[in-house]
């Protein structure tokens, strides 16, 4: 297991890195997350392979209620998987009760490449990583870009590269574990549902049908590194990528139809049914799911 922490010297000279109108907003935008046509490196399947579904990712994944997430509302039968809430309608159960197959759900609030490392030793040691697996699904990628990528991976999130080389590392690894723990198991490495559009985020959703909108530019300049190095990470590692956020560009936290809006704003009225803030409502789990299943 890779070193997680850094000298007291060394942290602060870091945190005093973080300053700035842009390292705010990307911050901003890692920690609400710490995850239309498919575009994809390989052809899928035509029929979907036998076996369980593992899922591994972050809160896009998991996509817990907020009330539930923080203890604001003590429910023990909502469901969680080795300490990490998970909502009953995200898309990894989505998937599974509509390709009948048996779910391993490892998905958690805040995780990054490196912690979908450790679980997936997790879901191992619980037998849910076997050769009774059919397919593995992992969606991560935008905390590594924000504080956790520091604070969880001992990297500077504050540099594209030192991102991109993380992650597509972290990749190689983590596919040659699901391979040797899982060897019949199909990859898939799912992106991110779109937050902004053209550069506008809308975090103030209030009025029906006008989302209320700031220009974030870095917010969509990490989008895009994102799905560039996910791209390029599948195919290194042979996996298939199943882009998620070009295609749901439109129904952004911007989208002009309520009903249309995949991703929830921070105060938010108008969106149908979602868990928790800047996070997929009920409509973008569904959405994720249509594109990842022809590809299990």
């Amino acid at each position: 297991m890779r070193a997680r922490h850094q000298s007291g010297t060394h942290i602060s000279r870091i945190r005093r890195r973080l300053v700035g109108t842009a390292t705010a907003a990307v911050a901003a935008a890692a920690l609400i997350v710490g995850g239309i046509t498919v575009t994809t490196d390989s052809t899928p399947t035509a029929e979907a392979s036998p076996g369980e579904l593992a899922v591994f990712g972050d809160s896009y994944a998991s996509n817990p209620d907020f009330w539930v997430t923080y203890g604001l509302a003590d429910d023990t039968n909502y469901p969680r998987t080795d300490g990490c809430v998970q909502a009953p309608n995200n898309w990894p159960r989505k998937l599974a009760d509509q390709t009948g197959r048996v779910l391993r759900d490892w998905s958690c609030n805040g995780n990054t490449t490196g912690d979908v490392l450790d679980r997936i030793e997790s879901a191992r040691n619980a037998g849910d990583l076997s050769a009774a697996t059919g397919a593995v699904v992992i969606q991560v990628g935008m905390n590594n870009y924000g504080p956790w990528g520091f604070f969880h991976d001992d990297r500077n999130f504050l540099d594209p590269a030192v991102v991109r080389s993380t992650y597509i590392s972290d990749m190689h690894e983590i596919t040659a574990k699901v391979r040797t723990y899982a060897p019949n198991a199909s990859i898939v490495l799912a992106g991110m549902l779109s937050i902004s559009s053209d550069n506008m985020v809308c975090p103030l959703n209030v009025i029906p049908e006008f989302p209320l909108g700031l220009p974030v530019p870095v917010l969509t300049s990490v989008e895009n590194w994102l799905v560039d190095t996910q791209r390029d990470a599948a195919a290194e590692t042979g996996t298939t990528f199943v882009d998620i956020k070009n295609p749901s560009a439109g129904n952004s936290t911007c989208s002009a139809l309520d009903s249309e809006r995949f991703v929830s704003g921070v105060v938010d009225t108008t969106t149908p049914d979602y868990n928790f803030m800047f996070h997929p409502s009920d409509k973008g789990s569904q959405f994720i799911v249509d594109l990842v299943k022809p590809y299990i």
